[in-house]
């Protein structure tokens, strides 16, 4: 099993009561990806949907109510935007790559709940059947 690591962020015990240190070092958790029907199924639930790449890319074409959160957002952007650690969350890329990055970071500041979308805006078309 894999150790990430990272830089610590000062304020981070200010505005979140806690040590980033026990979650920068955690263990490497195992990245789910999840298949379009799963996603669709939880988009339908209404699941919260994050979109990992740039505010151009986002910006030229996106899933309908993704909210845009790069993978290199502050673990205190990633905290903000998505303040409910259960809250489960379906992170997407153009492939996967930048959606596995976000995911992982966001399992190493305790979401339970944190997914990636199988193949990508690639291969996700939301009018299209399975």
């Amino acid at each position: 099993m894999g150790y990430e690591h990272g830089v610590a962020d000062s304020s981070f015990d200010a505005d979140f009561g806690g040590s980033l240190q026990s979650h920068v070092f955690a263990p490497a958790q195992l990245v789910r990806a999840l298949t379009v029907r799963e996603a669709k199924r939880l988009l339908w639930e209404g699941v919260r949907l994050l979109d990992a790449r740039s505010v151009q890319e986002h910006g030229s074409y996106h899933i309908p109510s993704a909210l845009q959160l790069n993978h290199q957002a502050s673990n205190r952007q990633l905290m903000l935007r998505c303040p409910d650690r259960n809250e489960p969350l379906l992170c997407y890329s153009n492939a996967e790559r930048r959606a596995r990055i976000l995911v992982s970071r966001l399992q190493q500041l305790g979401y339970r709940h944190a997914y990636v979308l199988q193949a990508g805006l690639e291969g996700f078309n939301p009018t299209q059947g399975d």
